[in-house]
Order: structure tokens, then sequence, then C-alpha cells
């Protein structure tokens, strides 16, 4: 059967609720309190199959999952436990995936989506950051060059198409644009 075990104290389940019973007063709350008798070094644990962490909150507040260790707020660790390329952390909307952290270190490392899941923005291991309609080339960082309509940009600033430029001022010379090829 399924164990609800907690030491030391009171705690009953009550048709499917867990209820504490404040010791002092003796009422009962629907509420679950969980603490550590070191507020520094106690640990909130939690295990599956009675042997494997799963997840942890330090003593000093860090939430680890995958790590016993936590080192930030939140602390996702993969390390063996999801085979390689496998999404480290996603967040699903109602339509489907807004958010994705993937593990390979190769390819796509991050994206965000839209409604459809396909990646409007996106994050690779090439040094590349792609923006806009997914596979469109809308605007693409790579290294320290922005490309505009084009996936390999090769000056700093490379546009692929079109363009218009609105409402420019002219200064005292009557220059309002100025291109240097140097």
């Amino acid at each position: 059967g399924e164990n609800i075990e907690f030491t030391p104290g009171n705690a009953t389940v009550n048709g499917g609720l867990i209820e504490s019973i404040n010791r002092s007063t003796g009422t009962t709350r629907p509420d679950l309190n969980l603490f550590t008798s070191n507020a520094s070094n106690g640990s909130i644990k939690f295990y599956t199959n009675g042997v494997n962490e799963r997840m942890r909150v330090a003593g000093g507040g860090n939430v680890g999952i995958g790590t016993t260790s936590p080192n930030a707020k939140l602390n996702v660790n993969s390390s063996g436990s999801l085979a390689a390329g496998s999404v480290v952390f996603r967040v699903e909307g109602t339509s489907g995936s807004l958010f994705a952290v993937d593990d390979s270190l190769s390819g796509s490392l991050f994206s965000v989506n839209d409604i459809s899941g396909l990646p409007i923005l996106e994050v690779f291991s090439d040094n590349r950051v792609v923006g806009g309609t997914f596979n469109s080339n809308t605007f693409v960082i790579t290294g320290s060059s922005v490309g505009i309509g084009t996936s390999s940009p090769t000056a700093k600033l490379h546009i692929s198409g079109s363009v218009e430029i609105d409402g420019l001022t002219t200064n005292a010379t009557g220059t309002f644009l100025t291109i240097d090829a140097s």
C-alpha cells in the first residue's frame, strides 16, 4: 500500500486530505508543513522507489531536481538520467510546447515557440540566435554579425531584400544616412 510517514508529530489522512494537528491548540488545518530540525543544514527530500532521491529543498532554500547539492534557487540536473538530446526543461501550454531547453549541447539548445509549437526564437550551439517566423531567417545573429533575411550574414549587418527607412531627418549638412565602406 501507499505510505505517509510523519515523525515526530501527528498527522491524519481524512478522506484523501492530509490534516496537520497543531499540538498546542489541538486544532486541525488542511496544510502540509514540512520542517527540518536544522535550518542551515537540514533538507526536505523526495524519493521514488524508497531509494532514488528525485528532488530536494536544501536548508538554504535552494531547490534541486536531479541533484543532491542545488547551487541556485532552482537547479535542474539531468546528468545520467536522460538520453542524450532529451529536453531538460519544458513549459507546456494548452496548445503545445511554449519553451524548451535541450540537453544535447549541439543543434538547438533553447527555443521559445508559437502556438503551433514552431520556434520563433531559438539559440543554437554554433553561436547562432534565430528569431521570427520559423525557417525564414527573419533575424539571425551569428558571432558579432546580424542578418535580416539571410541565415549567413557576411558583414556586421547583412540585409537580404528591400530596405525601407521612414522618419529620418536631415542634419545641418543635409545628410541623413551615411554609408562607410571601410
